[in-house]
């Protein structure tokens, strides 16, 4: 049966003026079928009366209409002219008679004839129920025949989506298509309802006109954004048909009209789209590349290439083929490939060419564009057109701390118009060109009066919501000196802007904490375990609690010490990327890579982060531990900004994650302290999601007490240092070296000994080869073996406990 909304019958009557009640009149109920939309049938009551349907050949799926049920379905819409436009219009469908899509048919029909199709619908099993798809295909096969395939379609004219996760009820689902003034059909399945199943529906959204199916995507992201995720990541699939109908004495098929608009006319909501991944929907590029159609590049084809040209061509063959694979996926061109494999000893153009037409993009075993980028970052290569679009996303935050800043800044205008100066004139009577006549006006006239921000996270100045630029500057210069400040220069213009914005500060992630009433529920110290699966003990509760706490702390006290990192262990593909995301609140406040930390351009990555992840501790293994150490351990960065004139000091705001798929990482024992590792089991993001808000309010309360954020050095040494010791990486020197130091070369146990003597004699390394580095690496695998620097000031080290070798005992 058919239903409006999540109305029933008499409630939609009841919205009718002069129609009477339509299951106790007939006769009115006939009336709304003038116009030659639907004829009076003489055998409804029989139909409706019918507990199953009539016989039918086996595997035919037996299709018939009910009157009622379909003047019900358009009793509303007749009399609402917008939904007569919209859930009227024929639109093009696709009908195949079974899953393997070799036999089509395609047929024009309305969302209410669709709606009477589906419930009249009936077969012994779903497996012989027919499918649809809102789309054209062509005449093009697959190899087994199947003409549902991508290639295929030639056009779509509108998009469904599925519905299995059992919570949200179809009459639930129309509401929310109303909702947004959607307008659309949800019928329910065979297994609605089922025992175990609860729930199972789909929607299907005509659309305003026949559209290329490179549109679907997008337009499935704004139902699944609507749904908040909720919807099956199968919806996004392009060539994805459903069955419909029902299922001899099973549950009967619901179908619920919705007024509204066209999917694709519905622009806002596109600001909460969500793509299949889950995440804030960002638009896939579909271009040619080498004649060939990328889709789902992220980046301009220039900027794949130039990433790839960035990274060494040194690797085995396997690991050039995983390149060509991310940089074909990255939508990079075959020339550049060739280029740069040009670069390798063994180059063969026969088998480039091969190698490059047999890789399929997106489909080589988990190496996508995201591979290339990340490892073009970390040989020093930097995406300035990433970096400036990051930037100018900084903006768009939480509705509650908008909300805040806005009352704030109100405030503030209202204060200095009340508060307005005179402007400071010259003797004869004419406005001086000055910084102070330049603020005053900022403040207190339009265009500019309310207009200049300045956000405390990106450290940077807003302009009507947007980063300022070299244009904005040129244009406030312009409309200060058309007001009268005719010999203002740029440069004081600029001076003016910055100092007027920043009384309007405001902090969307700080304001956004300030904001969440905490519950009363302990979580903070189990959260690890709770949501990433660690290990429940006194280390994991400690990690938890003062993590959170760090996090928090750099928030709200920008450029606070926090030394440590967390490093989230476990096999790839569990979460540990996602978690240390989700943590951010917003993509825009997260970044998954670093660039080389000897260069300007990893402070400059900073900004505007909360959460860095060292992606499998990629930039941890190149860097040095002394400057490993010390960029980790800042508190400021300071550089100087593109095109600026000065370099500028910025607190930093943001923690570190790590993520490995290795047991051993950790070089030097002494630096070691400064990372705290967690080994990760199943990890449930939707529960983390779900809560991070809480865990944040009781970090924040903690962090208001006064609790601090680091362990006390009893709770290192007796919870930190075992954890650590354990990750810490085998140096191929120790053997040699713990073998002559225990007489293994002459029967001489060694209590004391220099790092010169060992290179020497343990390693064959002759004094005038041996470099500080040396030396340093010796002083590590001293340490791991329980020596001590001498405090003779002889430069020797010493066993904590001279050992005498007794043959065949240590």
């Amino acid at each position: 049966m058919t239903d409006v909304g999540s109305s029933h019958y008499p409630a939609i009557l009841e919205r009718l003026p002069g129609i009477p009640n339509f299951i106790s009149n007939r006769q009115a109920s006939s009336r709304l079928s003038d116009g030659g939309m639907h004829s009076h049938v003489s055998n409804d009551v029989e139909y409706l009366n019918r507990k199953s349907p009539p016989p039918s050949d086996k595997g035919q799926a037996f299709i018939s209409l009910s009157t009622y049920e379909k003047k019900a379905s358009v009793m509303f819409h007749r009399y609402n002219q917008k939904s007569s436009e919209n859930t009227e219009k024929y639109i093009e469908i696709s009908i195949f008679d079974n899953e393997s899509g070799t036999r089509v048919r395609q047929k024009k029909v309305s969302l209410p004839a669709l709606a009477d199709m589906i419930e009249t619908t009936v077969a012994q099993a779903k497996s012989e129920l027919p499918l649809f798809k809102l789309a054209s295909f062509g005449r093009d096969r697959s190899n087994k025949g199947s003409l549902r395939t991508n290639a295929n379609m030639i056009e779509i004219s509108g998009i469904e989506a599925d519905y299995d996760a059992g919570k949200i009820p179809p009459n639930r689902a129309a509401d929310i298509l109303a909702d947004a003034n959607i307008a659309g059909l949800i019928y329910t399945t065979p297994s609605h309802r089922q025992p175990g199943k609860g729930n199972r529906w789909r929607a299907l959204l005509p659309c305003s006109r026949p559209l290329d199916p490179k549109e679907r995507e997008r337009l499935v992201a704004r139902l699944q954004g609507r749904f908040q995720g909720a919807l099956a990541a199968e919806s996004f699939t392009q060539s994805q048909a459903y069955y419909f109908g029902s299922v001899e004495d099973g549950t009967p098929v619901r179908t619920y009209l919705v007024d509204g608009d066209y999917i694709d006319r519905a622009d806002d909501l596109d600001e909460g789209a969500i793509g299949r991944d889950g995440r804030p929907y960002q638009e896939r590029r579909e271009r040619q590349v080498d004649g060939r159609e990328v889709t789902g590049a992220t980046r301009p084809q220039h900027v794949a290439d130039a990433a790839l040209m960035a990274i060494p061509n040194e690797g085995s063959r396997d690991w050039w083929r995983d390149r060509a694979a991310a940089h074909k996926a990255a939508g990079g061109s075959f020339e550049v490939f060739d280029e740069w494999s040009r670069r390798h000893q063994s180059y063969s153009k026969r088998h480039t060419r091969e190698t490059w037409e047999s890789l399929e993009a997106e489909k080589e075993g988990g190496i996508t564009e995201r591979s290339l980028y990340r490892e073009a970052e970390q040989h020093g290569w930097h995406d300035a057109e990433k970096e400036a679009e990051h930037q100018a996303d900084i903006l768009a935050d939480f509705q509650a701390a908008q909300s805040t800043a806005e009352e704030r800044a109100t405030a503030l205008i209202k204060r200095h118009l009340r508060n307005s100066q005179p402007y400071l004139k010259s003797a004869n009577g004419r406005m001086l060109s000055n910084i102070a006549n330049a603020m005053e006006m900022l403040r207190t006239e339009k265009p500019f009066v309310g207009n200049f921000r300045f956000n405390e996270i990106g450290e940077n100045v807003l302009y009507h919501g947007r980063p300022l630029a070299d244009r904005h500057i040129a244009e406030i210069t312009e409309r200060l000196q058309r007001k009268g400040l005719n010999q203002l220069s740029e440069a004081v213009a600029y001076s003016a802007i910055k100092t007027v914005a920043s009384e309007f500060k405001f902090h969307p992630v700080r304001d956004h904490l300030n904001s969440v009433e905490h519950d009363g529920r302990r979580r903070l110290d189990n959260w690890l375990t709770r949501y990433v699966g660690a290990e429940d003990n006194d280390y994991t509760a400690a990690v938890s609690r003062y993590f959170l706490i760090s996090m928090v702390a750099r928030i709200m006290r920008p450029g606070c010490k926090v030394d440590h990192t967390l490093i989230l262990e476990g096999r790839q593909g569990i979460g540990k990327s996602t978690v240390a995301e989700i943590l951010a609140y917003q993509p825009k406040y997260f970044a998954d890579s670093l660039p080389d930390l000897g260069s300007k351009d990893a402070a400059i990555h900073l900004r505007g982060r909360w959460v860095v992840e060292i992606a499998e501790l990629e930039a941890m293994r190149k860097a040095e531990a002394t400057e490993l150490k010390a960029f980790l351990t800042r508190t400021t960065d300071k550089f100087r900004e593109p095109y600026g004139k000065t370099e500028i000091e910025v607190p930093r705001q943001n923690v570190f994650i790590g993520s490995t798929n290795s047991d051993a990482y950790l070089k030097d024992p002494t630096g070691a302290r400064r990372f705290w590792p967690i080994r990760c089991g199943k990890i449930d993001t939707d529960a983390l999601r779900r809560d991070r808000d809480q865990l944040f309010a009781e970090a924040l309360a903690a962090f208001n007490a006064g609790e601090q954020w680091w362990p006390n050095k009893e709770t290192e040494n007796r919870l930190f240092a075992v954890e650590q010791a354990s990750r810490l990486e085998s140096d191929i020197w120790e053997e040699p070296i713990a073998a002559y130091l225990d007489g293994d070369f002459d029967d001489d146990v060694r209590d004391r000994v220099t790092a010169s003597e060992l290179l020497e004699f343990a390693l064959n390394k002759s004094v005038s080869h041996q470099t500080q580095s040396d030396k340093l690496r010796v002083a590590s695998v001293l340490k791991t073996l329980g020596w001590h620097p001498s405090n003779s000031g002889d430069r020797a080290w010493r066993r904590n406990a001279i050992i005498k070798k007794v043959r065949g005992i240590r």
